[in-house]
């Protein structure tokens, strides 16, 4: 997990200019701050960096930066904020955090003119017609629906009030589109790629049993590792030659 913390990192690192300041225009944004009537609050960093997403260009504004925000405060999500914090003034640590992180968002990784979006539906059938002109792919990364049906009824309210729900249901035992996943991916890797999923902690062994239940696949499970609370949740599948 501490390799896979130094890549994220790593990932979302940018150039930084003299003294460790990061480059670019988002922190330019700071003194805007300025400008804003009344105190500097949750709310107001939301809608101030809402508009400065939308300005640039940036999918998902509002979602944005009320999950930065969310995050800084200690929370998963902004609706799960207690009403007080909503108004409360930032300290200027808090601020601070806060702008560095709208400005990695900003940056966008530098991937945009790199990546290329296929709306699909992988349960369709023929859906692989569509993705075998981009293959063979070295590998797979899916955070699929795998909640399972029956946990559906104990979620978070916050959760039930912000996420598709049809974004978590995984079925009976969570395993409907990861299954799908499984038997559409060798179809589209090389001969050793890989499938890495986030899934629940109960997965592991199920998705274990069902890969040695179909051979055919070429498919192995060959690492879990844990989340930070130490539940085995991501898993890596490799395809091996026939």
């Amino acid at each position: 997990m501490k390799l896979w913390g130094q890549i994220l990192w790593t990932l979302l690192s940018v150039p930084r200019g003299r003294r460790g300041v990061l480059q670019g225009w988002a922190f330019n944004s700071w003194k805007t701050y300025s400008s804003l009537t009344g105190p500097l609050s949750a709310t107001g960093m939301v809608n101030h960096w809402t508009r400065v997403f939308e300005e640039r260009g940036i999918p998902e504004a509002r979602e944005s930066s009320e999950y930065i925000v969310a995050h800084v405060l200690g929370a998963k999500t902004f609706q799960s904020l207690k009403p007080a914090l909503w108004t409360k003034p930032l300290t200027p640590q808090q601020l601070e955090c806060i702008q560095e992180l709208c400005g990695r968002r900003l940056q966008r990784l530098q991937l945009q003119d790199r990546i290329r979006i296929i709306h699909l539906d992988i349960t369709s059938e023929g859906c692989c017609t569509h993705l075998l002109p981009w293959s063979p792919l070295d590998l797979v990364v899916s955070n699929p629906p795998y909640i399972f049906r029956k946990d559906m009824e104990q979620l978070a309210p916050e959760i039930c009030s912000y996420e598709d729900l049809v974004a978590l249901d995984g079925g009976d035992e969570g395993m409907d589109i990861i299954t799908h996943i499984l038997t559409l991916a060798p179809q589209l890797l090389n001969a050793s790629g890989s499938i890495f999923l986030e899934v629940d902690p109960r997965h592991p062994e199920l998705v274990s049993s069902w890969l040695q239940s179909h051979p055919d696949l070429h498919l192995s499970l060959v690492g879990v590792r844990e989340d930070f609370c130490g539940r085995p949740r991501f898993l890596h599948v490799q395809k091996s030659a026939p």
